[in-house]
């Protein structure tokens, strides 16, 4: 999905349910029926909206992927990527059974392949406009059997190896408790060393900054 991040607190939400509790004692009755169960629809919606707010200190799940630029290659290119050689690091076709990746989204996915010593260069972006908190980065990764591939966030990384059934097949990468400052920012990315295959790159909001 596209979601965006939520920046509501528990003070504005207690406002608009007392301000909603209050419209539905005041308009239930025959006149203005309508009105108090549209107010109860809210107040239904604000008590879901809470507990997505994470105002128990709970985890919350925010899709914030839309923040990636190209998050899937599926522009078919290395569009909002920055790669070390863009003649090693290739965005190909995943029904292409040279290339393909058992696990990849779409129709596209990243084939990183150095052919003269079976290498990789390294990926990066650079995530913009995060509401500052805990995020959760993942990413399927494949590479050959003996190999490593190493995914980063800011200043934590995360290596899977080859899947069980080889190299057209993908792993899945998860990298957590990656916090976001003020500056709303991210680099992520994938280190260069042995060749490997990306794609569907995903991040997830799973806690807001303490507003205190």
């Amino acid at each position: 999905g596209n979601a965006a991040p939520v920046s509501a607190n528990d003070h504005q939400i207690s406002g608009i349910e007392q301000q909603l509790q209050d419209a539905r004692e005041n308009n239930w009755d025959g006149v203005a029926n309508d009105v108090g169960k549209y107010a109860d629809s809210l107040l239904a919606w604000t008590e879901d909206y809470k507990k997505k707010l994470d105002t128990n200190g709970a985890e919350i799940e925010i899709d914030v992927t839309s923040f990636i630029v190209n998050p899937s290659f599926e522009t078919g290119n290395l569009n909002g990527w920055t790669a070390d050689n863009k003649t090693v690091a290739q965005v190909r076709s995943a029904s292409n059974l040279y290339y393909k990746g058992v696990g990849s989204d779409g129709d596209y996915l990243l084939c990183n392949l150095q052919t003269s010593d079976s290498t990789g260069v390294s990926i990066s972006q650079t995530i913009t406009g995060l509401v500052p908190g805990t995020y959760r980065l993942s990413a399927m990764l494949g590479t050959d059997y003996g190999k490593t591939v190493t995914m980063f966030a800011g200043d934590k990384k995360v290596s899977v190896g080859a899947h069980d059934f080889g190299l057209f097949y993908l792993n899945k990468a998860i990298i957590d408790n990656i916090e976001v400052g003020d500056d709303g920012k991210l680099l992520i990315g994938v280190e260069a060393g042995d060749w490997y295959k990306a794609d569907d790159f995903r991040i997830v909001c799973v806690k807001l900054a303490d507003d205190n």
